[in-house]
C-alpha cells in the first residue's frame, strides 16, 4: 500500500480546533496522533507508559496530556509531544483533527493528527514513556488483528476492540481514536 499524501489526509480530517469544546465537569486534554512515513510505508507512533506511573501504567497511548493554562489544543498536543518523545514543533505538520472523546477518568480529549518528519530523532522521556512504538498502518487496517484479550491474560480487563503490540494491548480511548482515524482513510 503506497503512503497516503498529506492532502488526502487533510481532506478526511476535521479542521484544527481554535479553542476547547465546552465540557462541564471534564478537564481538557489533547493528544497528537503522530503519522510518519519510513521507506515508503506509513506508520502511526504510539508510546508505552512506564509501569511505575500512578495513572495508566504500562498502557499504549498517543503522546499527550492535560491542558496547561490558556494554551490551545494545538499548543497542548505539541508541548506534550515534545515533552514525551522530543518531537519539536517544527518537526511536525499538523494535518487536522478528529472529534474529541470523553475518557473514563474525567477528561475530554482532543486528538490532532500530524505528520512527523522522518528525519526527526525521537527520544522517550523515561519519566513518562517506556518506549516509542511504530505500528505499520497496513497492520492497523487489518480487522482480524483487532481482538479480545484472552480471559486469563493480565490484559483481560481491556475493553474491546484491542490490538496486540509486542505483548501489550492498544485499547480504550487510544484504540477508539485509532479506529476513528482508520475509518476516515481512503
Amino acid at each position: 500500500m503506497p503512503p497516503l499524501h498529506d492532502d488526502a489526509l487533510r481532506r478526511v480530517l476535521d479542521p484544527l480546533p481554535a479553542c476547547w469544546p465546552e465540557a462541564p465537569g471534564e478537564q481538557a486534554a489533547a493528544v497528537l496522533a503522530p503519522w510518519i512515513t519510513r521507506e515508503g510505508e506509513d506508520y502511526l507512533l504510539f508510546t508505552e507508559r512506564p509501569d511505575h506511573l500512578a495513572q495508566h501504567p504500562g498502557q499504549i497511548s498517543f503522546p499527550g496530556g492535560m491542558r496547561e493554562g490558556a494554551e490551545s489544543p494545538l499548543n497542548c498536543a505539541l508541548r506534550e509531544a515534545m515533552e514525551e518523545i522530543a518531537v519539536p514543533s517544527h518537526g511536525v505538520e499538523i494535518l487536522g483533527a478528529m472529534a474529541p472523546r470523553p475518557s473514563r477518568t474525567g477528561f475530554l480529549v482532543q486528538v490532532l493528527v500530524g505528520r512527523v518528519q522522518a528525519e526527526v530523532d525521537l527520544f522517550p522521556d523515561p519519566r513518562e514513556v517506556a518506549r516509542i512504538i511504530e505500528v505499520p498502518l497496513r497492520q492497523l487496517r487489518a480487522p482480524e488483528l483487532w481482538v479480545m484479550p484472552p480471559a486469563a491474560s493480565p490484559h483481560s480487563s481491556c475493553r474491546p476492540p484491542c490490538f496486540e503490540i509486542a505483548g501489550k494491548y492498544l485499547w480504550g480511548l487510544t484504540a477508539r481514536f485509532t479506529l476513528d482515524l482508520l475509518a476516515r482513510l481512503p
